[in-house]
């Protein structure tokens, strides 16, 4: 078991990597908002808050569904403590939410998921999502591509400002989370991260979506249309519009779409100052009673070729149908009455006949509801991530030595790693992208030490060497 200390050594070379990786600047501007005691954070049974916790409201660039530069506002929480300065990053995607300022900037409800799993350890991020917040025009609801957006480039902008700005720094790991709405915008973060070989940026180490609408087209479907009622007909009111507005082919009036007064009346609940469970509350819960008979009947009989726009955008914005690579669990429950727990255990059958072997999909509780579902969802998701996170530490273990003429070659490596600079007594670590350690040795003469490497497999690495008063050099390579 390494200590605290080799642990640490992982940490380093992330200090300079997000300075070298972010490029282009996301960042408009971040402030303080609020400080809460971490004795109002004890919620998570067994695991208690061990940090007060600053909230910091943040706005930042991202790309809209045409493929322009557009404002987007978010939250981010801090650890406030003097004993260390180096923790993991994880952001965590809020459910559905049609009021404007109902989202984490505005430090609403769910702002507290972000506020918990900073008090224990963690940089949180948490997107309000493109029309939401500060955002501009309609929110584009259960659009993969911006809601990917708006969380990886919230990722950069905390990075951005906490280096820039704070002694704070992220170590490297990243972790996933979010519920129903923030399912789907989890599942679709991780998966851009992945087919945009962004991997070197997001290290993550694991992603929990929780009861998220994988399957649009499929699963979720069959919960909405081939049954008698559907108990949130807002979601498929927020769709519609949200989809519409992304692809512009759908509808140019309301009213070819939804029967009258529906078609005056949800432009209105539409414009962001209400809830919604207030546009639920003015709908029927059968779908043909508010849709046009045509285009109702249109969506059930294209129900298996899916040709019609409606179900084209609706296959655009699956994401259960691909091959991860990082772990990821999928929690669900199964007397869920939003969100099928079909989209969890239907994904898990396809990732793993794509061939991926780092994917669960877990039954929570099967006679849980989708709001019984995710309090045990955190529980489970946070006891996982504590698992897997590298202890936090403190940058002031780096001293003067990190000077030394240390020179690891070659890189990218082949069958061996060169070692020349160190001393006696040096200790040499190897870890994993996971942050797991693979070699543990000692150098005992200043010769250039020679590490056979042909049994690793090709992949991102990191090397340490560690004198005996502490830390000094970390370098990353590649296999």
């Amino acid at each position: 078991m390494l200590s605290n200390k080799n642990l640490s050594v992982f940490l380093i070379v992330f200090i300079f990597l997000p300075h070298v990786l972010k490029g282009q600047s996301h960042l408009i501007q971040a402030y303080k908002i609020a400080t809460i005691s971490k004795s109002s954070l004890n919620y998570i049974p067994g695991v208690p808050a061990q940090f007060d916790v600053d909230m910091y409201y943040i706005s930042y660039h991202t790309t809209d569904a045409h493929g322009h530069t557009t404002l987007a506002s978010g939250a981010f929480m801090l650890p406030v403590t003097d004993s260390c300065n180096f923790f993991p990053l994880m952001s965590f995607q809020h459910g559905t939410v049609l009021k404007k300022n109902d989202v984490p900037s505005r430090n609403n409800g769910e702002a507290m998921v972000g506020q918990i799993f900073a008090s224990l350890g963690y940089i949180a991020c948490m997107p309000d999502y493109l029309g939401l917040g500060d955002g501009i025009g309609l929110h584009p609801y259960l659009h993969a591509e911006t809601q990917a957006n708006a969380t990886i480039d919230l990722m950069r902008a905390c990075r951005e400002y906490i280096n820039d700005s704070l002694e704070i720094y992220d170590n490297g790991q990243v972790f996933l989370a979010g519920y129903s709405q923030g399912g789907h915008a989890t599942m679709a973060a991780h998966k851009k991260i992945q087919d945009a070989q962004l991997e070197q940026e997001f290290n993550i180490i694991a992603s929990a979506p929780g009861s998220g609408p994988y399957y649009l087209s499929g699963a979720q479907s069959e919960m909405v249309f081939l049954a008698p009622d559907y108990s949130r007909p807002g979601y498929i009111v927020f769709l519609i519009c949200a989809y519409n507005d992304a692809y512009q082919n759908l509808f140019n009036h309301p009213s070819e779409i939804f029967k009258s007064p529906y078609d005056s009346l949800i432009p209105i609940y539409l414009n962001g100052n209400y809830s919604m469970s207030q546009l639920n509350n003015i709908l029927p819960d059968s779908l043909h009673k508010f849709l046009q008979d045509s285009v109702y009947q249109a969506i059930i009989n294209d129900f298996d070729n899916k040709t019609l726009p409606f179900w084209q955008n609706m296959v655009a914005n699956d994401n259960y149908n691909w091959n991860p690579q990082a772990p990821i669990k999928m929690y669900y429950c199964e007397a869920d009455e939003q969100v099928s727990y079909l989209n969890a255990t239907n994904a898990f059958q396809a990732m793993t006949d794509s061939g991926s072997t780092t994917v669960e999909a877990i039954n929570l509780n099967p006679s849980y509801n989708h709001g019984s579902c995710s309090n045990p969802y955190i529980y489970m998701t946070v006891l996982w991530f504590n698992s897997l996170k590298i202890p936090c530490t403190n940058t002031n273990h780096i001293n003067a030595d990190a000077e030394r003429n240390i020179r690891i070659h070659p890189n990218p490596i082949t069958n061996f790693i060169s070692i020349s600079g160190h001393q006696v007594h040096d200790k040499i670590l190897i870890y994993n992208a996971l942050g797991q350690p693979i070699y543990s040795a000692e150098a005992f003469s200043t010769d250039d030490l020679i590490i056979r490497t042909e049994h690793l497999s090709a992949g991102l690495y990191f090397i340490s060497i560690i004198n005996t008063s502490g830390l000094f050099v970390t370098q990353k390579i590649v296999k």
